[in-house]
């Protein structure tokens, strides 16, 4: 076999390898591809993402005005007369019919309203306290009274004697949508200048009986004990409530809290800083949800309303003619679903205003004008019950 006439079979095998290397190396000196980049059309809806830049602006904004809240109640001790005595001291001890004085501390969160030293906070942080004090974002500890407040609403507005605050910019929950950023701010287990993120959950909660008149945005921003009475804040800084309540099973947060919206916070605040507490009116009526069974009972075929099931004789419903077992189906023209409803009416109406109740009795459909009254009080100083 001469050398000058190569075997077929190297040059195929020479072929096929020169031809691996060279897809080899084209493979190597291609430019990968880039997908090509969307282009929104016109009509498409543009989505604004929320960065940590965009948060960290509002609570420079914000912060400021946020301050913490401590207060106390001192409960007075009491020794039995008898303790002294050798024969009780012998058989029960000496502190057996005694206690010592005690402190009652509760703290929370509230947040500038007014530069002149006004501070909002929620009812409950403060109800019953007779030392109240407020520590600002610079530090300084101020003593705070108790200007008024609206256990209907669960507000209370507190003053100082500081001048010159940083206030707050009050924001409309109107444009609010379900699945908008906030940042709710306070002081969890006392951790002040804390705050989270989250998103308006819904609007409009009801009927949770946490408060008479309820109207919540719900937000999934952690909110804990402590937190109650600080601002949640849309992401151009603007307070859209007041954080309120958190449902929960275990005492801290699990994604449900609650705010009262800013538009109910500025009218409770305008009243309370003219009359320091805010009457709301009155019928002397108790009611009761109506089921299946009630409804057969009585003969009622309707779907929804609120049984009478009692009510004061001098009240102002019984005055009006209301009767036992009457179905209560509306008030002024709006349907009553369930004591919710009812309650944010009744927050709703002053003394001296006059309601028209939409009623069932016994087949008939009947409409009866209620002129409502300040809740009474008892020769104890007590409120009165009822709606």
């Amino acid at each position: 076999m001469g050398l000058d006439r190569p075997h077929p079979i190297l040059v195929g095998m020479l072929a096929g390898i020169l031809l691996l290397l060279g897809t080899a190396i084209g493979l190597k000196l291609q430019r990968p591809q880039l997908p090509p980049t969307p282009v929104a059309s016109p009509t498409s809806t543009p989505v604004v993402a929320a960065t940590p830049a965009q948060f960290a602006d509002v609570v420079d904004r914000v912060l400021p005005s946020v301050v913490s809240i401590n207060a106390v109640k001192v409960i007075p001790g009491y020794r039995h007369p008898y303790a002294d005595h050798p024969l009780f001291r012998h058989q029960f001890g000496p502190d057996l019919f005694s206690a010592p004085e005690r402190k009652v501390q509760s703290a929370g969160t509230g947040f500038i309203v007014g530069s002149d030293g006004k501070i909002v906070t929620n009812n409950h942080v403060v109800q019953g306290m007779e030392e109240i004090a407020v520590t600002l974002a610079d530090g300084r500890t101020l003593p705070a009274r108790l200007k008024g407040t609206d256990p209907a609403t669960d507000l209370a507005l507190l003053e100082t004697e500081a001048t010159d605050l940083p206030a707050v910019e009050w924001g409309s929950t109107e444009p609010l949508r379900v699945g908008d950023w906030v940042l709710a701010f306070g002081s969890p287990f006392s951790l002040s200048s804390s705050v989270s993120h989250g998103i308006i959950s819904a609007k409009g909660r009801k009927g949770l009986g946490i408060a008479d008149y309820e109207n919540f945005l719900q937000t999934d921003a952690s909110i804990n004990p402590g937190n109650s009475g600080g601002p949640l804040v849309d992401l151009q800084g603007k307070v859209v409530g007041i954080n309120t309540a958190i449902l929960s099973h275990s005492g801290g947060s699990q994604g449900v809290g609650l705010a009262v919206p800013s538009e109910v916070v500025r009218e409770v605040l305008t009243a309370l800083e003219k009359e320091g507490h805010i009457e709301r009116g009155w019928m002397g009526l108790f009611l009761q949800p109506l089921d299946p069974d009630l409804s057969r009972r009585i003969g009622f075929t309707g779907k929804e309303g609120l049984l009478v099931v009692g009510g004061y004789r001098a009240g102002p419903a019984a005055r009006a003619g209301l009767e036992l077992y009457d179905v209560l189906l509306g008030v002024n023209g709006k349907p009553v679903t369930n004591m919710g409803v009812l309650r944010n009416l009744m927050a709703e109406t002053r003394p001296g205003e006059e309601m028209e109740l939409s009623l069932w009795r016994q087949g008939r459909a009947l409409k009866v004008n209620v002129p409502v009254v300040a809740r009474p009080v008892d020769p104890e100083g007590r409120p009165l019950q009822g709606i």
